[in-house]
């Protein structure tokens, strides 16, 4: 786990680095592991044979510390220039000029720290001489740089080497800049998707408060005139329940709020059908306070109650309870229905209610749910519902 945080927080300040701060990042750092590397290949050449020629692995370590100045500012104009696109010709031009200019440099860098370390100092006069060999005019004296000039073609071959090196800078510089353009992308992607799935799931939770209210008020209407105690009693209970349902404006609940909540909504059932409904609700073992979807339970409660009453059962028992398993926390919403009643799939119910809780599930927990019916007896069926214990699971 701390390494996890250490490179978490390693990404992060890479992330918070604007381009040209890390356009230098890279590009310093590929030349420093440039420059150690052709110093260590260098002085494993040297002790294996001696040429004049060659130039020392001091002298390569000075060549690209004199490059420094130069190296800055083909890299800030390159950055100001950008990567060539489509037909950009002046890019590439601009892009060309700069390489040719750093190679030329390199070669000149690299002669003035021979010179420096082999002699002390350094007469800008023979560069002249470096010039002149490699052009084929007569040499007017031994320079410093007569042995590192001795061949026009390992003239060549430093530049073109400083130029090879320059493409890689300028590949991985690219690399880095789309990296951090992709993070940035994928990371308001996933905000966006994130977001879409919350107004999604309150997009279901919005369709599933007025049909309860519709519900609640078809029972109060049917008891007005045969029990206009009862009446009274439920338009109180459900405005207690609005009340509650007002102030629970978020996006989760504890499950001691959720069976909290489906109890007052049975309880306005209880009211309607006193003679043939029972409700037993026991309290949550062991995940009170885990959270889940609000208004989580109240269709499925409401579901079961209607279900048991409407399928002619003289005697209806609706029994909630809810624990904690090793891996996923299983609630329960057992109810009496008549011998024949038929067990429509969650996710194919004609209810408003079912239907939705299941597509509220799904945005919710991805496939990491269970929501199925068991048929414990043959008056009775449970519908259960598994959820993953692994919080990080939450909102895939």
């Amino acid at each position: 786990m701390p390494d996890i945080r250490r490179s978490d927080r390693a990404l992060g300040w890479l992330l918070s680095l604007s381009d040209g701060q890390l356009c230098a990042l890279v590009a310093a750092t590929f030349w420093i592991f440039a420059a150690t590397n052709k110093m260590l290949v260098r002085g494993t050449l040297l002790a294996v044979t001696q040429a004049p020629f060659l130039a020392t692995p001091e002298a390569y370590g000075l060549q690209y510390v004199l490059m420094v100045p130069a190296l800055a500012f083909v890299h800030w104009a390159a950055y100001r220039t950008g990567l060539p696109q489509g037909r950009q010709l002046r890019a590439l031009g601009v892009h060309v000029a700069l390489m040719l200019f750093l190679a030329v440099f390199a070669r000149l860098a690299l002669d003035v720290a021979h010179g420096l370390l082999k002699y002390g100092a350094f007469n800008f006069a023979d560069l002249w001489q470096v010039g002149a060999h490699w052009l084929g005019l007569p040499d007017r004296a031994a320079t410093a740089t007569s042995n590192l000039a001795a061949s026009p073609l390992i003239m060549i071959s430093t530049g073109l080497d400083i130029l090879f090196q320059y493409l890689i800078a300028l590949a991985l510089i690219a690399g880095v800049l789309g990296w951090k353009r992709y993070q940035a992308a994928a990371a308001a992607s996933a905000a966006l998707s994130l977001e879409a799935e919350r107004a999604r799931g309150m997009a279901l939770r919005r369709q599933l408060d007025p049909h309860a209210l519709f519900n609640t008020l078809n029972a109060v209407a049917a008891a007005i005139r045969p029990t206009p105690n009862t009446a009274i009693a439920m338009i109180a209970a459900l405005g207690d329940l609005l009340r509650e349902t007002l102030e629970q404006d978020r996006e989760l609940s504890t499950v001691d709020e959720e069976f909290t909540l489906a109890g007052r909504y049975l309880s306005l059932y209880a009211l309607r059908y006193p003679d043939r409904l029972r409700i037993a609700i026991d309290a949550p073992d062991g995940c009170g306070q885990w959270l889940v979807p609000t208004f989580l339970l109240q269709p499925l409660v409401e579901n079961a109650a209607l279900h048991g009453v409407e399928s002619g059962a003289s005697q209806v028992d609706v029994h909630l309870c809810a624990h904690m398993g090793a891996q996923r926390m299983r609630i329960a919403i057992e109810n009496t229905v008549c011998d024949d009643a038929e067990l429509p799939a969650p996710a194919d119910s004609p209810g408003i209610g079912l239907r939705n809780t299941w597509n509220r599930l799904r945005a919710h927990y991805g496939a990491h749910f269970e929501l199925k019916w068991e048929r414990p007896a043959l008056d009775r069926v449970r519908l259960v519902l598994e959820l993953p214990v692994d919080a990080s699971v939450a909102g895939a």
